[in-house]
């Protein structure tokens, strides 16, 4: 009862580009052969050449690289640009060219590649154990700590999955800053390690010298607050946890060899094969962070980001359970469209519908670098750049890749279920049929036409026409659900013929319901609530809106299963 309560009110309320979050159509498995795809890229060169060349981006003294991957694609990379800076003059190696393997400093993506190797190493469901449970430096400080006391960090209450989450309670690393009109301090207040000036990175002793003394900046578990230390903390728990193995051996053994990441980890490359703008010094180019490597100190190509990220997109290194478990947030921002992962920097677009990026930015000295992962699509972009404006040029490219090939995207992953699922189904034995639409709307999931089971449309059931009076305003669409299968020979006992499944649900579209005038809201009123609805009214144990594609090799479906119907429907157009 129930679930067919909230089946009801999802109808009676939904909005009409209400969906469910997540993939509004399969991802596009073949983006290099698609045509229109490839005339999209070739427009995207264009308009950077163009938007380069009027100085929209800094074309004097920033070079970049930036690249497109998608996990269904057996090249590397399907898509890549390099700019050399004319201002950036012997900033390569004698004879070198700005390419995929050319290594930067990624930065703050170090954090990424810390959570990613602990998960490898540790598994999810050591995120929920305690710091103080693996770090012997803060276990044996919180033993003398004064628990009540603001000054103090809750220590006992901050687990390891609180450090990724950016949810622990004190701030960012404790370098000197040197800001004048503050008051002077005495030498013992001094850090006397980091990044400043001619400080030398810190050793481990040092690093929680300093961790120690820090002030909370809030309540474990309140609300994020960017940290660098979490991480190198994190990393700390790590090594306890395996025995005393190093970030570095562990980073070779679970994630470069694996992935044969061949311009990839902590030690300072040849410099002939890297990007230096200006002197290795000030760049932050031979920079060492010493015990804060986990949070910034990681080397990378474009090459091998791209890889690191086809890995997480298709669970290369992780479980496919595990690795949708990572990719969801696990708090919020004061920014309702940014949210924040372990430790992702979530941002959610809201046009043609909503669409989570999950990306990790990193900065360190002259680098900048971004990492966005859009599992919507099963696609990725790589940004990294080196130079004197990078601060700028990295997020300017992030917004204009986005913002030109996320719709390329969407428009990819429609015409290619369209052509993979829009036809008519019919029963051999019954009044049955099932039409999807050849056509689009513009909006998410593909449209049903029509929808009969034994002469009867599903429109006229109790489902739907007691909620809208005028059956013309109801439209039905199917999402995939990310549940597939394919044909096995069960040990040779079963004939395989190629044929694979997918899982669709359907949605009702009713007409927006009427709201109050101000000052009323109509946040309860007219809430999206499909997302309450999918399997709402089951029948024989199984949902209404329950179907499975047949798929040939092809890819192209060629019959359909309207489960609760207990019906299969061949393909006839």
């Amino acid at each position: 009862m129930i679930l067919l309560l909230l089946l009801l009110v999802g109808l009676s309320n939904a909005e009409t580009h209400c969906g469910v979050l997540g993939p509004a159509f399969p991802q596009p498995t073949n983006l290099s052969a698609s045509k229109s795809w490839n005339e999209r890229l070739s427009n995207f060169t264009k308009y950077i050449d163009n938007t380069l060349s009027l100085g929209h981006l800094n074309n004097q003294t920033d070079s970049f690289s930036l690249n497109v991957f998608s996990m269904h694609d057996d090249n590397n990379v399907i898509y890549d640009y390099h700019y050399e800076a004319p201002g950036l003059n012997g900033s390569l190696g004698p004879g070198k060219e700005l390419n995929g393997d050319t290594i930067y400093r990624i930065g703050s993506i170090s954090k990424l590649v810390s959570v990613y190797l602990f998960l490898i190493e540790a598994g999810f469901d050591a995120l929920n154990e305690r710091v103080i449970d693996h770090v012997p430096e803060i276990a044996a400080a919180v033993k003398s700590a004064d628990s009540n006391n603001v000054a103090v960090p809750q220590w006992k209450d901050i687990t390891i999955g609180a450090l990724a989450n950016v949810l622990t309670d004190f701030s960012t690393d404790a370098l000197l800053r040197g800001t004048p009109g503050l008051p002077k301090v005495n030498g013992s207040q001094i850090p006397s390690c980091g990044l400043r000036g001619a400080q030398k990175p810190c050793n481990r002793e040092q690093y929680f010298d300093l961790v120690l003394k820090r002030h909370p900046s809030n309540a474990p578990y309140s609300s994020p607050i960017y940290n660098n230390m979490n991480f190198d903390i994190l990393m700390a728990a790590l090594e306890n946890m395996n025995d005393n193995a190093t970030f570095e051996d562990m980073l070779s053994r679970s994630i470069a060899k694996p992935l044969n990441l061949t311009h990839f980890g902590i030690k300072k490359p040849d410099d002939s094969a890297g990007i230096i703008p200006g002197d290795a010094k000030s760049s932050y180019w031979n920079t060492s962070l010493g015990f804060g490597t986990a949070n910034g100190g990681v080397y990378s190509s474009a090459n091998d980001m791209a890889a690191l990220g086809k890995a997480i997109l298709g669970s290369k290194l992780l479980s496919p359970a595990v690795t949708r478990r990572w990719l969801k947030p696990t708090t919020n921002t004061a920014d309702p469209n940014q949210s924040v992962g372990s430790p992702w920097e979530i941002y959610r677009l809201t046009e043609p519908r909503t669409i989570e990026l999950f990306t990790k930015a990193g900065h360190l000295g002259l680098y900048d670098s971004s990492l966005i992962l859009i599992p919507d699509y099963g696609v990725g972009f790589t940004i990294l750049a080196a130079g004197e404006g990078t601060l700028d040029q990295g997020p300017w490219l992030s917004d204009l890749i986005t913002g030109f090939l996320v719709p390329a995207l969407e428009e990819e992953a429609r015409q290619d279920a369209l052509s993979k699922f829009a036809g008519k189904y019919v029963s051999a034995s019954s009044n049955s049929t099932f039409v999807v639409s050849k056509k689009s709307d513009g909006k998410g999931g593909l449209l049903v036409d029509q929808w009969i089971n034994n002469g009867v449309s599903v429109l006229d059931t109790t489902i739907v026409k007691p909620f809208a009076s005028d059956l013309s305003k109801v439209g039905i669409r199917i999402y995939p659900t990310k549940l597939t299968a394919s044909c096995s020979s069960d040990g040779g006992n079963k004939t395989c013929d190629k044929t694979s499944y997918a899982s669709f649900r359907a949605i009702f579209d009713l007409p927006k319901p009427e709201v109050l005038p101000p000052p009323a809201l109509s946040v309860f009123t007219a809430p999206c609530e499909k997302w309450s609805t999918v399997d709402g009214i089951p029948y024989g144990n199984i949902g209404l809106d329950d179907l499975v594609f047949h798929i040939d090799e092809k890819g192209v479906a060629t019959a359909l299963e309207v489960r609760a119907w207990r019906e299969t429907l061949k393909r006839v157009v």
